[in-house]
């Protein structure tokens, strides 16, 4: 199987995740269907920045759809109410920012190959960097300019925080998680070696089970609590498990809820098969569709959801 018949296999799983989450009433299971998209885009990412002939401008692409997501989020609510009257909410798709972090880690490994001290100093430089990134986004959420200037009113300057932080590569307003996009660089790790890949994603996979369905994070801050611990130490330990990922907010109400309408991102093993049949040949590429379909469909699709609500 080429690379893009992976991708248009994952195209077509994403929008029956897509047409879940925006059409009301759908059925659950065309989210569980949805857990094998980001998995498989995440591979082919992982080989397109390790085969491309310049990934500077492979990144570069990817930083600037990944802009233009943000664009549309800021205008499309003003604009589906005004032009449809359809009330959207929660429009917060941006997976070209999370693939731009995970292949620009890859990018980071390509470059610094033979050379260990060089390889450290760019990944203790990219963490530094996320990490300044993130005090200034707390910084930012305190003070908030925006709101003080009571501009929210104004759509594409309420949206001034999220341009600025994804314009600066933050990985505070990526879609996903950490935990997710990191995927990615697994993926580069095991390419070329599909048991290492079986062997390693199933590993990872597992992990992701047992650590989210019996919602061990939440369970570990709520015992923090329990046992006296300063509350801004659980704020931050809550932040942080949000950002890698974790739900922090409310626990289901069993476990069967939990593995079936919760967590259930444990799913994303079944994108497993798709990503051995891989053949390692590219395809006809047709590398402009994905670009042009992921807004376009969503644009759509948060329309038609709002307006049938």
């Amino acid at each position: 199987m080429s690379g893009t018949a992976l991708k248009l296999i994952a195209l077509i799983f994403m929008t029956i995740d897509h047409i879940g989450v925006c059409i009301p009433e759908t059925p659950l299971f065309f989210r569980w269907l949805g857990r094998i998209a980001a998995p498989i885009f995440f591979f082919c990412a992982a080989e397109g920045i390790t085969h491309t002939s310049d990934r500077k401008l492979y990144l570069k692409r990817l930083w600037k759809m990944s802009m233009l997501m943000v664009f549309i989020e800021a205008v499309l609510p003003p604009f589906a109410e005004m032009v449809f009257g359809a009330d959207i909410n929660g429009f917060n798709n941006n997976i070209f920012l999370s693939i731009f972090q995970g292949t620009l880690i890859v990018h980071l490994l390509e470059e610094s190959k033979n050379d260990k001290i060089k390889r450290v100093k760019y990944i203790l430089g990219y963490v530094g960097y996320q990490f300044a990134l993130i005090i200034l986004y707390c910084i930012w959420s305190v003070f908030d300019p925006i709101g003080s200037l009571n501009l929210y009113i104004i759509p594409v300057v309420s949206d001034t925080e999220r341009f600025i932080f994804t314009a600066l590569g933050s990985i505070v307003y990526m879609e996903g998680s950490l935990i997710l996009t990191g995927t990615i660089v697994l993926f580069y790790l095991c390419r070329e070696n599909k048991k290492r890949l079986a062997i390693w994603y199933g590993i990872y996979c597992a992990a992701y089970f047992l650590i989210f369905v019996p919602e061990l994070p939440i369970k570990a801050m709520r015992f923090m609590g329990a046992v006296g611990v300063p509350s801004v130490v659980t704020e931050i330990f809550s932040a942080a498990g949000t950002l890698l990922g974790f739900n922090m907010t409310f626990s289901a109400g069993s476990f069967t809820q939990s593995l079936l309408q919760f967590n259930y991102q444990w799913m994303m093993i079944l994108a497993l098969p798709f990503m051995l049949a891989y053949n390692g040949e590219k395809g006809k590429g047709m590398k402009k569709l994905f670009y042009v379909y992921y807004p376009l469909h969503l644009v759509i699709l948060h329309i038609a959801g709002a307006a049938l609500c």
